[in-house]
């Protein structure tokens, strides 16, 4: 009955039935205690059959916190067996019939003649037993602990990027307020400098420190080959089922909007090669900044499904056309909730970067943005 117990493994088959013929075989319902937390015993306990529930009473409200199971060919009460020390936690039974076998020291030793050789052997295994499993634990410690540091850093470089973001906010917000109060006939959005200079200040420069910072390597982000075809894929199959979204809108704006003549607009580009090319980059660069907003929102809330950090991302670079009004900062939350999907499917950047391109170019196109 007792002879897999590894509690018991430096004991012979004649000391395992001295064991034996001590124990008292006992059968507990769900629900039944064995054993309570903090009470005097001598008792150790061999699991035969079931299963068992260990408790431990919270110091902050009492009340008790089941940390551990155990099934049969599993003992325990071993400290109190060995040295008469208070129980360390509650047991109690979690399944019908669970037979339990249990050996009280002092009847052992009034029993058995060589009681004491067999208990100094089970006591050496059960020291054996506590010296590993306080290694393990030490080990699970230090393990826990450097999650915990980790997980730290981790924080105090993510609110390292959001500075630099809300920071970027702040200049483009201010250039844009200085540009409406002192050149009200200068139109930013039809400049070059100004998109060059708006692609490096808010774009690129928070990209690359704020990678950087979060110790994110360009590859995780998306500057890789890993998923390239899927992601071309997406890029190509979305890039078409927009464009034809957008031409079906430009149609309906036609009819309610006489005059505006969207639907030939949409096809014609109004702006010089230099510029397309210009706009090709920034879309990458933008897409380069999400990659990193994105996957430091996720790593931040550990949100696996990705879901928030594709809203908090859209959040984001809403807030950043906030100077250009409402239509600009519906159609930038619209569209990169849809980069933010699509960004989510595979993790590389060329994807989102054609989508982004293509549905901008069309949005320029119609005079929208």
């Amino acid at each position: 009955m007792l002879e897999n117990f590894a509690i018991l493994k430096k004991l012979n088959k004649d000391q395992i039935l001295e064991i034996e013929k001590a124990c008292k075989l006992r059968s507990y319902n769900p629900g039944d205690l064995i054993c309570k937390e903090g009470e005097i015993s001598d008792e150790i306990y061999f699991l035969i059959s079931g299963q068992v529930e260990l408790y431990k009473i919270e110091e902050n409200t009492q009340n008790n916190l089941k940390f551990k199971e155990m099934s049969e060919g599993e003992s325990f009460g071993e400290m109190s067996f060995v040295d008469g020390s208070p129980r360390s936690c509650s047991i109690q039974a979690a399944t019908p019939d669970t037979k339990i076998a249990v050996l009280s020291k002092q009847t052992f030793i009034d029993l058995v003649p060589d009681a004491f050789k067999i208990i100094n052997g089970i006591s050496g295994t059960i020291t054996q037993q506590v010296s590993e499993n306080l290694r393990l634990l030490s080990d699970r410690h230090i393990g826990t602990l450097q999650k915990q540091i980790d997980e730290l850093q981790e924080r105090n470089h993510f609110a390292y990027f959001l500075f630099l973001i809300l920071l970027s906010l702040f200049i483009v917000t201010s250039v844009n307020a200085a540009i409406a109060d002192f050149f009200p006939t200068y139109n930013p959005q039809t400049s070059l400098p100004f998109l060059i200079g708006y692609l490096v200040v808010v774009v690129l420069i928070p990209a690359l420190l704020g990678r950087s910072h979060l110790n994110l390597s360009f590859s995780a982000i998306g500057v890789t080959t890993r998923n390239l075809k899927p992601s071309l894929r997406d890029g190509v199959v979305v890039s078409i089922v927009g464009a034809i979204a957008f031409w079906g809108i430009a149609l309906v704006l036609d009819r309610i909007v006489p005059g505006s003549d969207f639907a030939s607009k949409i096809w014609t580009w109004p702006g010089g090669s230099v510029v397309l090319l210009i706009y090709l980059a920034h879309s990458y660069v933008q897409e380069l900044l999400r990659g990193a907003v994105q996957i430091s929102i996720e790593n931040f809330l550990v949100d696996r499904k990705g879901r928030a950090g594709i809203f908090i991302t859209a959040l984001f670079f809403g807030m950043f056309h906030v100077p250009y009004g409402t239509q600009a900062i519906v159609l930038t939350l619209i569209g990169s909730l849809i980069f933010g999907f699509v960004y989510k499917r595979t993790y590389n950047l060329v994807g989102v970067t054609l989508v982004h391109f293509v549905f901008g170019i069309l949005l320029i196109n119609m005079g929208l943005i």
